[in-house]
């Protein structure tokens, strides 16, 4: 149909004037003459229907301007818009009609606000548009008869819902109400088909083989009319179950579902076995033990698992055979059932899938108990011996992780294992565990294996404490030393005993070894010196260490002690240089007593071996005592060169002595002591030898010798070094000497 006039048209007066009017003018403008008038050249318009036309006063054209209301271009000046019929003076809308004059051109004419005859056009397209809505009802009706027609059931639907509602708005505008209310109820109809068909269920998805498990849905009350099938298909994969009666055998209702043809009626029977009562259980795993090889994988998989309701001669065989199923899942649900069986007949089968099953045959292995438990531990120990040792490794890992209890007595038959490898994660896992059965044999790897065998025993802690300390008897210092080292960090009081003994082991190391941990269970005991107490009892070396540290130490309250020790040490003609230690000591701790018996031991008819250190600590402590039984030692001829070289360290302390020996002694002695007056000697002693130097019956060589001793002496005496030296003290007096053998 036409579309309604929106631009301006022009329409002939009364008296046939061609001067152009603006369409849509009604009475009002009528009386509103503009003066400046201005004709408009005609336009060819289409022809509408014809109309009434009714003869109007002309008008001149207004400037053309915009429509308040609809927004179309108007001439300056103009009243009314002929696109929607707004006055712009009164502010309402009026219709308008158009009708066509004798000339051609159209006219318009209406009245004052009443409203036209209806638009055939506008109800042409709305009447389209209806239908429109209908077919799409159609096609949705047939969406759910026609499956593949649904979905465009669904956008028809919405389509046809958008059509019936524009159809209703153009009837409502056009003044046809019956008929737009006609359409507003298509519309409703279409919106509700589009709701039914949004609300039906998808088609189903198929699902890729291995099929999913039957799901059941419902089940079905047991005294229904009409029971049916055990187990229904409700739908695609929602199945229904009837459950047997409270008085019926389980078993046998479900027993023949076992057998169905479709696999997954046999899964759902399955799964109604396992979940029998305590009496019904055996017979229940017999008759799944007879599908446990079913062809098909879901079903095999679901009866493997569902033997675990009970334990029989055919559930253990079928479980068994499991072990050897070309699908992994099976045969791993195999191995689980066997672990809760724990029939020692599973365990060889078990053992021989390790190398393809893995970990789960250890933890089925691992879940045995009781007596069965040590045929497990003989089959660890076999696997063991037929890997290599990266296998082997992998197996006390995996030993330790799912059956410690087991893991650890395995373990204790490889801690002497040829391969080191093991034989170190052996040692060291059993520590981990703290497995204490095993201390034992692990403290004997103490002499080949050492270190690993050492920090597993400080691993197990106080309760390897007796065991190694036991080691401190060992007869190799080393071990001794191993056994204080890991005493060092594990030791309690209890072991206080040995270690104490350890501290005084002739072995130097393994002594301070042993005061170390001494010193860690008793601290502040052992000072320097009751160490070195402790020593002077020991062998060489710790004797050693002694005497050169108390040559240093101050004397103290063990004076006695110490010196009574240092002396016998001296006088035990011990090795050297234990002797000349021993007397650099004695210089610092000799008391009152031990110089006594050192002056004693000076005497001619004492030890040799014993005079010797005698005669050096009597030089090193000046005591005039010595000199008389020096002097009687060289007048017996008794160490004669250690005796002169202590008389000259004497000085003039042992002229006197010397001088009653120049005048007893033979010839030979006589030499000797002439040659120690010219060193120690004063102008005293002239009165002997110048007696001698001026007899004519002195032998020639003997005068010669005291003739040269008077005049050394003179010369040593008038020396430069002799007169600024003080004057010597007088010796103290002493008693007369007996007279020597060589005297008389």
């Amino acid at each position: 149909s036409p579309a309604l006039q929106s631009e301006p048209v022009r329409v002939a007066d009364s008296s046939g004037d061609e001067n152009a009017f603006p369409l849509g003018v009604m009475g009002e403008a009528l009386e509103l003459a503009a003066e400046d008038e201005a004709p408009l050249a005609p336009e060819p318009v289409a022809k509408p229907a014809p109309r009434r036309v009714v003869p109007v006063t002309p008008v001149r054209a207004l400037p053309v301007d915009g429509c308040p209301h609809c927004g179309s271009p108007l001439e300056g000046g103009a009243v009314f818009c002929t696109g929607c019929g707004f006055n712009l003076k009164t502010g309402k809308h009026v219709s308008t009609s158009v009708a066509e004059g004798n000339d051609g051109d159209a006219g318009h004419h209406g009245g004052s606000g009443a409203r036209g005859e209806p638009t055939p056009a506008l109800r042409v397209a709305a009447f389209w548009l209806l239908v429109a809505c209908g077919v799409a009802s159609v096609v949705v009706s047939a969406g759910r008869v026609w499956r593949p027609l649904a979905p465009l059931g669904s956008a028809m639907a919405l389509v046809g819902a958008l059509a019936g509602m524009v159809g209703a708005v153009i009837y409502f505008i056009d003044g046809a109400m019956e008929r737009g209310l006609a359409g507003a109820g298509a519309t409703l109809v279409a919106m509700v088909l589009l709701c039914v068909i949004g609300m039906r269920p998808s088609a189903p998805v198929a699902v890729a083989p291995p099929p999913p498990a039957p799901v059941v849905v419902a089940t079905m009350p047991a005294t229904a009319p009409d029971p049916g099938p055990k187990i229904a298909e409700v739908s695609s994969g929602r199945f229904s179950v009837r459950p047997p009666a409270p008085n019926e055998d389980p078993v046998a209702y479900w027993k023949p579902e076992l057998h169905d043809t479709d696999s997954r009626i046999r899964v759902i029977a399955i799964g109604q076995l396992s979940q029998v009562s305590e009496p019904y259980r055996q017979g229940a795993a017999d008759a799944i033990a007879e599908i446990a090889a079913d062809e098909d994988v879901v079903a095999r998989r679901a009866a493997m698992s569902a033997l675990s309701v009970g334990k029989t001669s055919a559930s253990l065989a079928a479980a068994i055979k499991g072990l050897d199923d070309k699908d992994g899942a099976v045969a791993r649900r195999a191995v689980k059932v066997l672990g809760q069986y724990q029939d020692e007949s599973a365990i060889a089968p078990l053992l021989a899938k390790y190398t393809t099953l893995g970990d789960p045959v250890l933890a089925a292995l691992a879940s045995y108990r009781g007596t069965s438990k040590e045929r497990v531990v003989e089959a660890y120990r076999s696997l063991m011996s037929s890997a290599d040792t990266k296998g082997r490794m992998a197996i006390i890992g995996k030993l330790v992780d799912v059956d410690p209890a087991s893991a650890a007595p395995l373990l204790m038959t490889f801690v002497g294992d040829g391969d080191l490898i093991i034989r170190t994660a052996a040692i060291s896992t059993l520590a981990e565990l703290k497995y204490e059965p095993a201390i034992p044999v692990i403290v004997e790897r103490l002499r080949d294996d050492p270190e690993t065998a050492g920090q597993a025993l400080i691993k197990f802690g106080t309760p390897v404490e007796a065991a190694v300390a036991a080691r401190l008897a060992d007869s190799d210092p080393k071990q001794r030393l191993l056994a204080l080292r890991i005493l060092k960090e594990i030791a309690t009081p209890s072991s206080l005993t040995a270690i104490k003994t350890a501290a005084k082991d002739a072995d130097l190391s393994v002594a301070l070894a042993a005061r170390d941990v001494w010193r860690k269970l008793e601290p502040g005991v052992l000072p320097p010196i009751d160490e070195a107490l402790m020593d002077l009892d020991g062998e060489k070396e710790l004797l050693i260490r002694a005497l050169t540290a108390l040559a240093k130490l101050p004397v103290d309250e063990h004076q006695a002690i110490i010196s009574a020790k240092l002396y016998a040490i001296v006088m035990g003609n011990g090795e050297k240089p234990i002797p000349s230690l021993a007397c650099d000591a004695l210089v610092v701790w000799a008391d009152a007593v031990t110089r006594e018996r050192l002056i004693a031991a000076l005497k001619p008819d004492a030890e040799d071996g014993k005079r010797a250190y005698a005669i050096r600590l009597a030089v090193e402590f000046k005591d005039p005592r010595a000199v008389r039984p020096l002097c009687e030692c060289l007048a017996a001829g008794r160490d004669m060169d250690a005796v002169m070289d202590a008389l000259r360290e004497f000085g003039t302390l042992s002229e006197t002595f010397l001088m009653r020996l120049v005048s007893t002694g033979d010839s030979g002695l006589r030499v000797k002591l002439f040659n120690l007056l010219r060193e120690v000697g004063t102008r005293r002693c002239f009165m002997v030898i110048a007696p001698l130097a001026n007899n004519k019956n002195t032998e020639p060589e003997l005068k010669k010798q005291a003739k040269e001793t008077i005049i050394a002496i003179n010369r040593r005496l008038n020396s430069t070094a002799a007169r600024k030296a003080p004057p010597m003290m007088p010796p103290r007096p002493l008693p007369p000497i007996e007279p020597a053998p060589l005297l008389k």
